[in-house]
């Protein structure tokens, strides 16, 4: 069964890539727009899919951990899992972190855009939220496969 979730999240990630990919060739902002939404989805699938992974390999077969805290509750704070993702967690550049703002920035609708007018022209500032460029995410995609690659080595051992 954590064979089937690493094999999704892998294919997850996969399938993230290849979204960033093409949207460094996107013919349009909307399609670059639809490819990186796309992508930023599917790793937080993906991160999901981690979850379930690490609880199938502690022999949790029906659980499905939403949360870092709800894997720590259900494997124990002390697994190594539980340790290094919460390491990640804690890193405010990390995969973990940035995942989260784009959770909430993905859930969230756009805030609106006020008019330039000579009034307000100070108050104009650059487009705030998480860094969403396509190298960001590509990186991402890499240190989750990494984490992913971690917990399917440190199981397959035994």
């Amino acid at each position: 069964m954590s064979i089937a979730h690493s094999r999704l999240s892998r294919e997850r990630l996969f399938l993230a890539r290849t979204l960033l990919k093409q949207a460094r060739s996107a013919e349009t902002p909307v399609i670059g727009e639809a490819l990186v939404q796309g992508a930023t989805e599917l790793a937080l699938r993906a991160r999901e899919l981690l979850l379930v992974t690490i609880a199938r390999y502690y022999q949790h077969k029906t659980e499905v951990p939403g949360s870092l805290a709800e894997l720590a509750d259900l494997i124990g704070s002390d697994a190594a899992e539980v340790i290094e993702l919460n390491d990640e967690a804690r890193v405010a550049s990390g995969w973990w972190t940035l995942l989260d703002a784009l959770d909430r920035f993905q859930s969230e609708p756009a805030k609106p855009k006020k008019s330039v007018s000579d009034d307000n022209i100070i108050a104009i500032s650059a487009s705030q939220g998480p860094d969403r460029s396509i190298a960001t995410l590509e990186s991402v995609v890499q240190q989750m496969e990494g984490a992913l690659n971690r917990v399917v080595q440190r199981h397959d051992e035994w």
